[in-house]
């Protein structure tokens, strides 16, 4: 069926003003105030943990307490024969067995400068003091030399504990809560439109 010529034809833009809606009442906006973030360096060193595996700073900022031997991978050379305490972070484990069967490990590890140095956990010492995953250990032993190669032969290994997590305890938290950054503002006019003075 064909419409009439009225019909079909319309002035220009009433049929898109025919398609808009008057608005009754202008809506209020409400503003708000975004927080800084805000993240501190050990908090990324436990995002680098969580996600990697690993620190990207330095691990042994993240002790509790300093080492307490200044004993360094280079001095290892003048302590040959001689029962040392080092500190070390550990990079990498390889477990071996004897021509008995029982399990023993060799270790890498990293001091305070970031050189390398080698153990060798025997199996008494493997089955008494086991690794505990990554992390910075105090290491007991006896400085050997074999092929131009030293290594300590470690007697007692102790993982160090670290600091406690900041993205999770519970003072940090509450700091945050308390913190003004953390509560949205509405805007003065706003306030003053909706919650007038009594």
């Amino acid at each position: 069926m064909k419409l009439k010529k009225q019909e079909r034809e319309l002035p220009a833009g009433r049929g898109h003003q025919y398609g808009q809606q008057q608005r009754l009442f202008r809506p209020k906006t409400i503003h708000y105030e975004i927080p800084p973030l805000e993240h501190s360096a050990p908090e990324q060193a436990f995002d680098q943990i969580e996600l990697l595996g690993y620190p990207l700073c330095d691990p042994f900022l993240l002790l509790q307490q300093p080492p307490q031997s200044p004993l360094l991978a280079q001095d290892l050379t003048r302590y040959e024969g001689r029962p040392v305490l080092i500190y070390g972070y550990l990079v990498t484990t390889k477990p071996t067995k004897t021509s008995k069967g029982a399990v023993m490990y060799f270790g890498t590890f990293l001091d305070r400068q970031g050189q390398f140095f080698d153990t060798v956990h025997f199996p008494p010492v493997a089955k008494r003091y086991p690794f505990r995953g990554r992390g910075v250990y105090a290491i007991w032993g006896k400085v050997v030399t074999e092929f131009d190669c030293t290594t300590i032969e470690v007697t007692r290994l102790e993982i160090q504990p670290i600091i406690e997590d900041p993205r999770y305890s519970e003072g940090q938290v509450q700091a945050r809560l308390a913190s003004k950054h953390y509560k949205n503002k509405l805007s003065s006019s706003y306030k003053n439109q909706n919650h007038p003075k009594q």
